[in-house]
């Protein structure tokens, strides 16, 4: 049996070296102080709290308004696993399946969810439901992408969804506000 030519050989154990290398300088950077990406959109809305609070809480009427989160299901319990299909203008649908992580009513929802195991893909969404008074909210939602694989990822796209979502979310308070 023939043995490849030396400089096949050479060029795979260099290509090995760079890819070995750049695995243990992303894992080095984890271990340090993984790396983050935060996207935010914020909206004032002619509505009570309660009424935005009862739109963001009823996952399965996600799929008549939301156009970033077009499915969900779940109940609104600290501590419960809700499914939600993520679907961004322009990009991939995602299916994840957060844990809720706070359930503060009236003021605050977040949940958490991962990608194959903690550190590789994490992310936190975070809404949070500021009073202003005259019947008016300040809503803000906050997205949090951490971990090993998120220098390699844009988050554009779910700028772009969350933002939809946040207009969305104002037309649909407002409607039942005024019914």
């Amino acid at each position: 049996m023939r043995r490849p030519p030396r400089i096949i050989t050479i060029v795979v154990a260099a290509v090995a070296l760079v890819i070995l290398l750049l695995a243990l300088a992303v894992l080095a950077s984890a271990a340090l102080d993984r790396p983050s990406k935060t996207i935010q959109s914020e909206v004032t809305i002619d509505a009570s709290k309660e009424t935005v609070w009862r739109i963001l809480t009823d996952f399965e009427g996600y799929a008549s308004w939301n156009p970033l989160m077009t499915e969900a299901e779940g109940e609104a319990q600290l501590g419960a696993e809700i499914e939600v299909h993520l679907q961004p203008p322009d990009g991939d649908g995602q299916d994840l399946s957060p844990e809720i992580t706070i359930l503060r009513p009236d003021r605050k929802l977040a949940w958490m969810s991962r990608d194959v195991m903690p550190g590789v893909s994490d992310r936190e969404y975070e809404v949070i439901i500021d009073e202003l008074g005259d019947g008016r909210v300040r809503v803000v939602m906050h997205k949090r992408f951490e971990g090993v694989l998120i220098p390699f990822t844009s988050t554009a796209e779910e700028q772009a969804g969350l933002d939809l979502m946040a207009e969305a979310l104002k037309r649909r308070a407002e409607a039942a506000a005024s019914e």
